[in-house]
Parts: C-alpha cells; structure tokens; sequence
C-alpha cells in the first residue's frame, strides 16, 4: 500500500538555500527526501529536544537544560543502539540473510 504525501511551501532565510543546497549534494539526496528526512527526525524527537532546537529555552537555563538532555540521550543510547541492531537484522532477514551484531 503506498503511502499518501502531502506538500508544503516552505521560505527560507538568505542563505539557507544555499546551504541546504551544499548539505544535498554532499549526500546526493534530492532537495524533497533531504527535507522530508529532516521533518520526519525532528518530529520524532523529545519535546523538549523540539524546544531546544528551536530556540524556546531561555537563555540563562539552556546550559543546564543541554547537560540534562545528554545525560538523557546518554542513558539511553545502549537500549536505542540494541533497537536498531535489532530493526536492522529484521530487515536484513528478509533480504539477504546477512545482519548487523550491537
């Protein structure tokens, strides 16, 4: 079953297209798959990940919200590092029989 896509106009600040650009043929993406790609990370992340990267943490807290945030990110790296592995042998199986050991 294929899956529905939406469209959407974006503007970008001067510059931004220009590096967006640089950062697309450095990974030999399209424009559309490097930008549904950053969409669909940054959607996934943490809230308060979210808030970081757009700017709405307050300055005089930043430093203590960024050390939390890797400790976090720290902690939970060896479940997400077995996750993957995991996810990666699953589709590996299907294909060619060879996988991934964490």
């Amino acid at each position: 079953m294929s899956r529905l896509r939406q469209n959407i106009n974006i503007e970008l600040a001067d510059g931004a297209k220009d590096q967006l650009e640089r950062v697309r043929s450095r990974n030999g993406m399209t424009q559309k798959e490097l930008v549904a790609r950053l969409i669909n990370w940054f959607s996934q992340q943490d809230h308060v990940v979210q808030q970081i990267i757009l700017g709405q943490i307050p300055q005089e807290v930043a430093p203590d919200v960024a050390k939390l945030m890797l400790e976090r990110i720290a902690d939970a790296a060896p479940a997400a590092r077995e996750a993957a592995a995991a996810e990666i042998n699953r589709r590996l199986s299907r294909g060619n029989g060879s996988g991934v050991h964490a």
